[in-house]
């Protein structure tokens, strides 16, 4: 069985994947799988913006999230080349996951369309009040970006008509660390 996780940026859907792995879950992360996919494109991304994309063979995401925020085309351009790859990625640990449960990560889930590759979805929701909180926490020099991110994405109030687990996250840890417990005994 593969799970899905996904919830929008400041959910705490990364809280939750790490209790998963508290618990001995191995979580694959989208995020980490496009970062490595990155070095793979950087002629493609060089030869439209500029080297001061990659720092030799690292990628300058900070650079490159200043370019694509404001320009929809430009993440248009991005995602056209890496998506590919890190889905491509996510099929080839997909095919490997036989014997227990394999979770992911996937923010965009259902933005990149990546849903029907899983036997369950698990949806990580919190109110907008505590995620602009959070939001402000994790870095107040980026919060109008961050804002801009989440308003791209597809609100949870449609995501849960899709999902086969919705958990609300209230910023108890103590409640998200049982939603996990709970999601592996009952997934085995």
């Amino acid at each position: 069985m593969n799970v899905a996780i996904t919830g929008n940026i400041g959910s705490g859907k990364s809280s939750f994947c790490s209790y998963l792995e508290e618990l001995g879950c191995t979580v694959h992360y989208a995020d980490l799988i496009a970062n490595d996919m990155l070095p793979q494109i950087a002629d493609i991304l060089k030869k439209r913006w500029g080297d001061d994309v990659f720092y030799g063979s690292v990628a300058n995401r900070q650079r490159i999230a200043q370019i694509v925020f404001d320009r929809p085309q430009e993440l248009e351009f991005l995602n056209a080349n890496l998506h590919p790859l890190v889905v491509a990625e996510i099929d080839r640990i997909l095919a490997k996951t036989h014997i227990k449960p394999g979770y992911f990560e996937i923010p965009l889930l259902f933005e990149a369309n990546l849903q029907d590759r899983f036997d369950f979805i698990v949806l990580v929701r919190s109110p907008i009040e505590l995620v602009a909180d959070r939001l402000k926490l994790r870095n107040p020099d980026n919060w109008e970006n961050q804002i801009k991110r989440l308003e791209r994405q597809i609100p949870d109030s449609q995501k849960a008509a899709l999902v086969d687990l919705i958990i609300e996250n209230d910023a108890s840890t103590d409640k998200l660390r049982k939603a996990a417990r709970d999601l592996v005994e009952e997934l085995g």
